[in-house]
């Protein structure tokens, strides 16, 4: 008797722990399964958009913002993803080309690395600053007032070791 009720106990664990893993894995199938749904890309890649990253801006306005463009498919996945990678505390200002091709996950690697959209900008020699501001601007870079506000702030030009009140005629062609 105490033999039967052993081995009933024994069958009763094994059914018991066979069920445990197959809820476990139906568990990791689910998780992998919304996973890959919420960091689908929204679109083919087609469309790029030009997003902006402020100073001061946490992981819930950036989330925002992308979802706002249509650039990732659920804020709350961006969150969460962000705070789990530790991805939150890595973001960085700048202004951002983003496609619509993009997963949610390359969209956060991209904010957290500072890969920042770039420009190819050639000033001939001789140019003045207000040939190189319609320049600038032209390239929708900045528009003129603001390149006019850099190239005569105090701190940009600390930063930059010009001891001129202007950047002007410390704009040069690279060499």
């Amino acid at each position: 008797m105490v033999e039967k009720n052993q081995t009933n106990n024994s069958k009763t664990i094994k059914l018991i722990l066979i069920i445990l893993g197959a809820m476990a894995f139906c568990m990791v199938i689910f998780v992998l399964s919304f996973i890959t749904i919420m960091n689908r890309p929204t679109g083919k890649g087609k469309k790029a958009k030009i997003i902006t990253v402020k100073r001061g801006m946490n992981i819930k306005h950036v989330a925002n913002l992308l979802k706002r463009e249509r650039l990732i498919r659920n804020k709350t996945f961006f969150y969460i993803y962000s705070r789990i990678s530790g991805k939150h505390k890595k973001l960085k200002k700048g202004v951002y080309e983003i496609s619509n091709g993009m997963s949610s996950i390359s969209i956060l690697n991209k904010i957290a690395k500072g890969t920042v959209k770039t420009y190819k900008l050639t000033i001939p020699e001789g140019y003045t600053i207000y040939e190189i501001a319609l320049k600038i601007e032209k390239l929708k870079i900045c528009r003129i007032e603001e390149f006019f506000e850099l190239i005569k702030n105090k701190e940009f030009l600390r930063h930059h070791k010009i001891e001129g009140a202007t950047a002007e005629g410390f704009l040069f062609p690279a060499t």
